[in-house]
């Protein structure tokens, strides 16, 4: 475990009661961190799973059920955060959401729910926390974009023009936060976009979400991805991806600012470019 010195640190994850999210928010535990959830789900399972979490890990962890995609649910999350935790000194923004269709069909309603979610939803939690973070002179901000839905394929003009947009939203934050700091490092804001993921992908086959993400318009075949081994071993595993989001939240990673940093392969390009 990286010790990135975060004991006491509040930690506010999206899309964190299953997936990705709920092992960023673990290693976010594991790193000292209080942590609230927010996501959707069985509510009794996640009381559980909450439960557990703060046997296991010996921090504080709470559960806000808010709908991130209107600014009251975004309002409502963070001012709960506050409440319950006193600051806000670490948004990971994971949340995601994707309809397939071509710009012809897409409706006005599932644009904007796509815009909703994917980008408007960072922007209203960024604004509400950012407040927080100046005041205690440290914060980290980190959204999640996954490679994949950088990439122009058919059918995904909503996400994609979010997601680019969500880069858009990340730069100019960090040079605001430059700015209003005068460069000190203190609070930051930087993206992440993971290509596919070595545990997710040796799973494939129990997974038909992520066989439908390699085999989509412009992805790599699945007996392609699955027997390259260099492509393979360019795949970091969820926990890696944790740790290194862990490694931008200390001090270390305090001259890491408005960058936006791809890790792995990117699988659904027909060759593999930069993002």
């Amino acid at each position: 475990m990286y010790d990135a010195k975060l004991k006491g640190k509040c930690a506010l994850v999206t899309g964190s009661t299953s997936g990705l999210g709920l092992i960023i928010a673990k290693q976010m535990m594991a790193g000292g961190c209080h942590v609230v959830l927010n996501g959707f789900g069985d509510p009794d399972t996640i009381e559980t799973q909450r439960k557990l979490l703060e046997q296991t890990y010996k921090v504080r962890v709470h559960y806000v059920p808010a709908n991130i995609s209107s600014e009251a649910g975004a309002k409502l999350l963070v001012d709960s955060v506050l409440e319950q935790l006193g600051s806000v000194d670490i948004l990971v923004h994971n949340t995601s959401e994707r309809q397939l269709s071509a710009i012809g069909q897409l409706t006005a309603k599932q644009w904007q729910q796509q815009i909703a979610v994917n980008l408007s939803s960072a922007f209203y939690l960024v604004k509400r926390a950012l407040p927080s973070m100046h005041k205690h002179s440290w914060g980290r901000i980190i959204n999640l974009i996954p490679a994949q839905n950088l990439a122009a394929c058919p059918d995904k003009v909503g996400l994609v023009a979010a997601k680019y947009g969500l880069i858009g939203l990340t730069k100019v934050v960090a040079e605001e936060i430059n700015l209003a700091q005068s460069g000190d490092g203190n609070i930051t804001c930087n993206a992440m976009c993971p290509g596919l993921l070595r545990d997710s992908l040796f799973s494939v086959k129990k997974q038909p979400a992520l066989s439908e993400v390699i085999k989509e318009p412009g992805g790599v075949a699945e007996n392609e991805a699955l027997t390259d081994l260099s492509f393979e071993q360019s795949m970091p595993s969820s926990e890696q991806l944790g740790q290194l989001i862990l490694f931008l939240c200390s001090d270390a990673a305090s001259a890491i600012n408005g960058e936006i940093l791809p890790v792995g392969a990117n699988p659904v390009t027909r060759k593999k470019r930069a993002v």
